[in-house]
């Protein structure tokens, strides 16, 4: 959550891009520490309800498409390189791409990964 989330909007959001086996729903907090400490804040929280069927890369993706498409001057991916792992992901997720694009994409990347891979296999 942040100070300048709609937690409604954003939920509706993340539900819209019908990721199957999670659930998104709006949630007000007021957290004890950090930067918003004793404000109530809006936000999103989530529920696996089924774990089979649940592509976390997906909902991951959703989410952080949802927050670019609703929030383009407030979130900003370059701070999150380390933690999602690839430098052409965030600046993608920067760009104003479709899910489904950066989707594929990364399957596309995935694959060639594996074929790479292959060789070095034992087992």
């Amino acid at each position: 959550g942040a100070d300048w989330i709609d937690g409604q909007e954003l939920a509706d959001a993340i539900r819209g891009f019908g990721v199957p086996g999670v659930r998104a729903y709006s949630r007000r907090s007021r957290p004890t520490s950090s930067v918003h400490m004793d404000t109530e804040i809006e936000g999103v929280q989530f529920s696996v309800a089924n774990r089979d069927e649940l592509d976390a890369t997906r909902f991951g993706l959703a989410v952080a498409t949802a927050l670019r498409k609703l929030y383009p001057d407030r979130v900003d991916f370059s701070r999150t390189e380390k933690l999602i792992g690839s430098r052409a992901l965030t600046q993608e997720l920067s760009r104003a791409i479709t899910l489904d694009v950066i989707d594929r994409k990364l399957a596309e990347e995935v694959a060639a990964f594996r074929e790479r891979r292959r060789p070095h296999l034992l087992y």
